[in-house]
């Protein structure tokens, strides 16, 4: 989880999979990890989630979408991920170091 957070991601989306049902929510990020820790995975999480329309317990839980252009934090998260891909770049020796 917490390399989505890194990421990014700033919620999940979680969907129940019992028949019939059909209910989805998007829990915020943060919320999961002081509930779960940072090292959870999507599928603990799926896992130990329960429906708040049926009840059932299990889920299928996925990343929510990553932030967009006009979002709180795009720039930031824009100029880490840029700078994350031209150093794997690099190290890949596929990008020069003047860049």
């Amino acid at each position: 989880m917490e390399h989505w957070w890194r990421a990014g991601c700033r919620a999940v989306e979680i969907h129940c999979t019992a028949p019939g049902c059909g209910h989805a929510a998007e829990v915020p990020l943060a919320d999961l990890l002081r509930q779960v820790g940072h090292q959870a995975s999507f599928v603990a999480i799926a896992r130990a989630a329960r429906c708040r329309r049926c009840r059932r317990r299990g889920c299928h839980a996925q990343p929510g979408e990553l932030p967009g252009e006009g979002d709180p934090g795009y720039e930031d998260w824009l100029a880490q991920e840029v700078e994350r891909c031209e150093t794997f770049l690099r190290r890949a020796g596929r990008l020069s170091p003047e860049g």
